[in-house]
């Protein structure tokens, strides 16, 4: 089409530039509807899956519009805030900002390996186990994920484990993360399963002279 236009001469060019300009309007318009249709079935998608408000649907289309950069769509949005509202118990007592925080964080690390629900369950864990605030867990959620890929471990399975070996670390309170981190690296230097080595270290009075 621009080659004809320049063959024609500028009253061409011009017709072209009008006709590309509507062009690229309606191309822009389209995919506005086609977000907003996408929101709106996301929204509705997610209230019916967890029975939640829609003022909380709402929240978790602004997840979306704060990850959208990180490749985040909306139906990963939607994933993560379904994973916490499914397994993380003060979810929906928590404040708002809060709450967009950690979907925020869940549908990037959601993107980088962990699963929704492995997220939700290590912040309940967090949370219920080791004292720690929402904003603490957040930030171990990333720091798990980050020993995972230094050690060379799967990243999603270091995060379920996290979650599930909660109880057994809970009676180091807030010393239980670290002991989590510790019991990793231990793991993969021995080549021992984590479960296993925690059963040797609790027949010590310490973690730290177990480890």
């Amino acid at each position: 089409g621009l080659s004809d236009a320049i063959q024609g001469g500028t009253t061409s060019l011009k017709a072209f530039g009008v006709q590309a300009a509507l062009s690229i309007a309606a191309t822009m318009i389209n995919q506005v509807v086609n977000l907003a249709i996408s929101l709106h079935d996301a929204s509705g998608a997610f209230r019916r899956a967890t029975g939640a408000s829609a003022a909380m649907a709402g929240e978790m289309t602004e997840v979306y519009g704060a990850t959208r950069d990180a490749t985040v769509s909306i139906e990963q949005a939607s994933a993560a805030y379904q994973g916490l509202y499914r397994n993380f118990t003060d979810f929906t007592l928590v404040s708002k900002a809060e709450r967009i925080q950690l979907g925020k964080t869940g549908a990037v690390l959601a993107e980088l390996g962990v699963s929704n629900e492995a997220f939700g369950k290590s912040i309940q864990t967090s949370t219920k186990m080791f004292g720690q605030s929402v904003t603490e867990a957040g930030k171990t959620a990333i720091e798990i994920k980050e020993i995972a890929t230094n050690l060379g471990l799967p990243v999603d399975e270091l995060a379920g484990k996290y979650a599930s070996m909660g109880p057994s670390l809970a009676k180091l309170g807030s010393q239980g993360t670290k002991a989590f981190k510790d019991l990793a690296h231990i793991s993969k230097i021995t080549g021992m399963e984590m479960e296993s080595v925690l059963r040797i270290t609790e027949k010590f009075d310490t973690f730290e002279g177990a480890a």
